[in-house]
């Protein structure tokens, strides 16, 4: 039994040096006006997949470091729209835990930001989950993915 014990903690703790790799298809929507419907140009897309690590379960406050897995930016057309590239395999040790409510979009310009949308897709959008050693997450569409994504009439007013 004691061999047993002993063998599962080792297993539990070299487990977590072991990589897991992570990668997203091409990801793309369309930035609207919420009240007219009309496509809005020009707008600085930013787009982000984040993971989480604890790192003193000991702390109340503190216990925890944030790493990009990948970010990316783009500029919406003249139709409003805009398309981030497919990414990955990227590789990070199994200690991290990956956002169910990723990826993320915001939209900006001229230092104002607009609003921004979290995947909705697998539920809940502030889940984190512990992938396993060697597996490959694939993050797959965004629930924003394809659609149109209305921003505040209030915030718009800014630029003009």
């Amino acid at each position: 039994m004691r061999i047993l014990l002993v063998s599962l903690i080792a297993v539990l703790v070299t487990s977590c040096s072991y990589p897991v790799r992570y990668r997203s298809p091409e990801v793309s929507a369309i930035a609207v006006d919420k009240d007219t419907h009309k496509p809005i140009p020009g707008l600085t897309v930013s787009v982000s997949w984040s993971a989480i690590r604890y790192v003193n379960l000991h702390q109340l406050e503190g216990n925890y470091v944030t790493t990009n897995l990948h970010s990316a930016t783009s500029v919406t057309d003249t139709n409003g729209a805009f398309v981030i590239p497919a990414w990955g395999p990227v590789s990070y040790r199994s200690s991290w835990r990956y956002f169910l409510g990723d990826p993320t979009v915001s939209f900006s310009k001229s230092g104002i930001n607009f609003g921004y949308w979290k995947n909705q897709a697998m539920g809940t959008s502030s889940d984190e989950v512990h992938a396993l050693p060697f597996q490959t997450v694939d993050y797959g569409k965004p629930s924003w993915d394809g659609q149109k994504l209305e921003l505040p009439q209030w915030k718009l007013k800014k630029l003009w």
